[in-house]
């Protein structure tokens, strides 16, 4: 292929059910794009866990699909993956575990055990990652514990980017986004926190170097370079964290502006200019690049929950019908409540170990009114956390949304008016990869010519009659957690928890 055409950038985004590459114009304008999809595997009760090798599989055949499409070589490549992710490799690279993904909560004890010392609290305030089962940090003690033998015959453990990095260039790497994330990484130092090491049995030696997230790897494996149909001297950008990334993909936001994604999951985040913590452990804080962090608070119960409800409550219907179904249900479904909690939860409760629950059913609710109530629930929820990231960032005048859930306009508008903010949303669904494209442009010496996008964007306005009565609902469903957690930890009461 002759590179005379003009230059373009990719992002590819790693995430939880797929791997996307997207090709950028200088402008930032999405070109093409290419996925392809992959399973989360539950094995057993509280495990979320992935094969490393088919996710390494399906980023190499998106890029190399993409590559394809444009029909000429990019300029760079810039990454984006998914949080707290680990797994134990060998002197070689090879896998020793499946990987264990942000999902998974088997770490829940060991994450609970540390949070009541303070040491626990003090790695927060320095790490600025809340204990939780999420962290490698927790997961690592509990594979220490639980998994002794594989503990001490690991040569390193690490994230699903950094194995896709040593696969294309054999180098041990982790941007300082995706460290920042580990429950072991000072946020000040940018290194490893040695109590945290201490805590999770191991030396830095095991863990990988962390570099900047404008890092450049170039000399990819000639077979693979091949094979992907790109030269093996394109520059490579390590990039960061795909949240951290939307946050940037969104554009140059003002400082009382925030971006919600919801996919499988769900997050709310805020861009600031040096490290902020909650005194309460509810938020975390992430690094951005060398002079920005990321604040915010994080779901695990996106658009897995509305999914699974539709598998379960609609199989006979399509998305578009079901929400149809929801238009016709009022606000509040008619009193049926839903805590959206079937994978445990991390902001704004911290507690893997957390269930759903519908709340007040009557004989006159339909099926319907159960699916207006599961869409409410996620979006109860994420007003929860909002309030907790206002409480610390100050006033949020706009949010700018991405996601799969950006594709109805029917949920938008519930989460709006649940908010009480204006939501826009960019005619680019694609803010991590777009992040991750932009931090290659910029780590290449390419300034980004932005185009204002604000022209193409829809803002859904909230509807204060709908948000008053949403406000009210919320003063009901926030005493839901509180109730049932006190009922479950009664040890004079049946578990009520499955797999």
């Amino acid at each position: 292929m002759q590179h005379a055409e003009p230059p373009y950038f990719i992002g590819i985004d790693i995430g939880t059910s797929s791997a996307k590459s997207v090709a950028f114009s200088s402008h930032g304008e999405p070109l093409k794009e290419a996925s392809e999809a992959y399973p989360l595997d539950r094995p057993e009760t509280e495990a979320a866990t992935q094969d490393a090798e088919v996710v390494f599989r399906a980023a190499m055949n998106s890029l190399r699909n993409l590559v394809q499409k444009m029909g000429y070589v990019p300029t760079a490549i810039g990454l984006s993956s998914a949080m707290h992710s680990l797994m134990a490799v060998d002197s070689d690279g090879h896998p020793l575990s499946p990987l264990i993904t942000w999902a998974d909560g088997r770490a829940q004890q060991q994450a609970e055990l540390l949070r009541s010392t303070p040491l626990g609290m003090d790695l927060y305030h320095r790490s600025g990652t809340p204990v939780h089962a999420m962290s490698p940090l927790c997961k690592l003690a509990w594979l220490r514990n639980k998994k002794p033998e594989l503990f001490q015959r690991a040569y390193r453990f690490i994230g699903i980017k950094e194995y896709l990095l040593f696969r294309l260039f054999g180098k041990w790497v982790i941007d300082h986004s995706i460290a920042s994330a580990t429950g072991m990484f000072d946020l000040n130092a940018r290194s490893w926190i040695p109590d945290a090491l201490q805590y999770a049995g191991l030396d830095a030696e095991r863990l990988s170097d962390p570099v900047s997230v404008t890092f450049q790897l170039t000399d990819m494996q000639q077979d693979l370079a091949t094979t992907l149909g790109i030269p093996p001297n394109i520059p490579w950008i390590i990039g960061a964290s795909d949240g951290c990334l939307a946050n940037l993909g969104a554009g140059d936001l003002p400082h009382d502006a925030a971006v919600l994604t919801i996919g499988t999951s769900g997050a709310i985040r805020m861009t600031v200019s040096q490290p902020v913590q909650d005194p309460e452990g509810r938020l975390f804080c992430y690094i951005l690049n060398e002079d920005r962090y990321v604040i915010g608070g994080p779901s695990n119960n996106g658009g897995v929950v509305w999914e699974w409800f539709c598998r379960q409550f609609y199989p006979e219907k399509s998305m578009d019908e079901v929400f149809r179904e929801v238009q016709r249900i009022s606000p509040g479904a008619e009193g049926l409540l839903f805590l959206p909690y079937l994978y445990g939860e991390r902001a704004p409760v911290w507690d893997a170990g957390a269930r759903g629950y519908f709340w007040g059913i009557g004989a006159g609710h339909s099926r319907a009114h159960f699916a207006r109530a599961v869409l409410e629930g996620i979006c109860l929820n994420l007003y929860q956390i909002t309030q907790a990231l206002i409480t610390l960032g100050g006033p949020i005048r706009l949010i700018h949304a991405d996601g799969g859930f950006t594709q109805s306009p029917v949920w938008i508008q519930i989460l709006a008016n649940v908010l009480g903010i204006p939501l826009v949303v960019s005619s680019n669904p694609h803010a991590s990869a777009k992040g991750a494209a932009l931090l290659a442009m910029s780590a290449t010496g390419h300034s980004p010519e932005m185009q204002d996008e604000q022209q193409e964007n829809k803002v859904y306005t909230p509807e204060e009659k709908e948000h008053q009565s949403y406000k009210k609902i919320f003063e009901r469903f926030k005493k839901i957690y509180p109730t049932v957690k006190a009922m479950e930890d009664d040890p004079n009461q049946p578990s009520a928890k499955v797999s």
